[in-house]
């Protein structure tokens, strides 16, 4: 795997969109609260941040499009997708009479194709207004503040710290183990102080309503700050662990593979909140089985099952131009090019 950048990266997004599913078969497939499990406690300190980094990163040739062309650009690739695909969560409340929570799920949902096209308008806004760098990351992170909706305070900042890794990922990549050895250790220590009240939502107005008393105020940013640092911690220690191990590890064939997937990680995402967060959901519970066997053997399995699926109903969308402008947020290709192969973008 030495020296190559995009397949570091690539395994990185599997590894990544196998959390997602794993969280989500732990959060979905038990009438338990998820928020009790340890597991899913660990997957979601830093999963999403990890994702909401590599955006980021990747980022930087956004700033070369037009503002229309940006809107135009994202708004084919994770809004159209994202209407469509939520709009299952219409059809699940029209067919089990919960009209009113199948239309709040279809505003929310898909959440983070939704921030992340908020992040791009909010980061391509800051960085055109503002010609001081720092100033532009500042004042973006201060408006980020103003949304709670979609989770776009937390993921911002993420998705800013994205784009700081790849200015700076040169001296990243040569410090990648004593990077990987300090951020995770900070990332494990936080780790001992996570738990479910930090899913506890705050509530902004009783917090400005109760100043000038700051009790509030100071368990909002508590919980704001440490929830951010443990995401930012785990973000770090995976992506340098993970470069740092690209050199020490020869990659095989089916390794190749695997990290090729990589690449699909959105697709993935759309189908299995399909799958798994309406279809499985509803009709299917494991709460006879020990919590253990839930977490490590049984959740895993479907996981990998559910991705395997994914990558299968991926390729078959992407036969037809209009499934995969529609479900993929694809480019609209001409009739001919449409059995041509084509290189998968990142």
């Amino acid at each position: 795997m030495a020296k190559e950048r995009d397949l570091v990266f690539d395994a990185l997004k599997i590894f990544a969109i196998f959390l997602v599913l794993w969280g989500h078969c732990i959060a979905h497939l038990t009438s338990t609260e998820a928020t009790t499990d340890p597991t899913f406690l660990f997957i979601y300190s830093f999963h999403m941040p990890l994702f909401m980094a590599m955006v980021g990163y990747f980022s930087g040739s956004a700033l070369k499009l037009t503002f229309r062309e940006l809107v135009l650009s994202k708004g084919r690739q994770l809004i159209v997708p994202s209407v469509v695909i939520g709009s299952a969560y219409l059809i699940e409340g029209l067919v089990f009479n919960e009209v009113a929570k199948g239309a709040a799920t279809f505003i929310d949902m898909p959440w983070f194709l939704k921030c992340t096209f908020l992040c791009f308008i909010l980061y391509y806004a800051c960085s055109h207004i503002f010609r001081s760098q720092t100033l532009a990351v500042i004042i973006g992170l201060l408006i980020s503040l103003m949304l709670g909706r979609f989770n776009f305070m937390w993921m911002y900042p993420c998705f800013i710290f994205g784009v700081i890794l790849r200015r700076n990922f040169s001296w990243i990549k040569s410090n990648a183990g004593i990077l990987a050895l300090f951020s995770g250790i900070i990332f494990v220590t936080m780790l001992s102080f996570w738990g479910a009240d930090f899913w506890i939502k705050r509530d902004k107005g009783a917090i400005l309503s109760s100043l000038p008393d700051m009790t509030l105020f100071y368990d909002w940013f508590y919980h704001y700050a440490f929830k951010n640092v443990i995401g930012l911690a785990g973000t770090l220690f995976f992506i340098t662990l993970f470069e740092y191990l690209s050199d020490k590890i020869k990659i095989t064939n089916i390794g190749r593979t695997i990290c090729g997937w990589g690449s699909q990680t959105l697709g993935i995402y759309l189908y299995q909140t399909v799958i798994i967060e309406i279809l499985m959901a509803r009709w299917i519970k494991f709460d006879s089985i020990s919590p253990l066997i839930f977490d490590f053997i049984v959740t895993p399995l479907i996981s990998i099952a559910v991705l395997l699926l994914c990558l299968w109903l991926i390729s078959l969308t992407k036969k037809s131009r209009w499934l995969s402008l529609f479900l993929l947020g694809m480019p609209l290709k001409d009739k001919n090019d449409i059995s041509k192969p084509t290189s998968s973008s990142r």
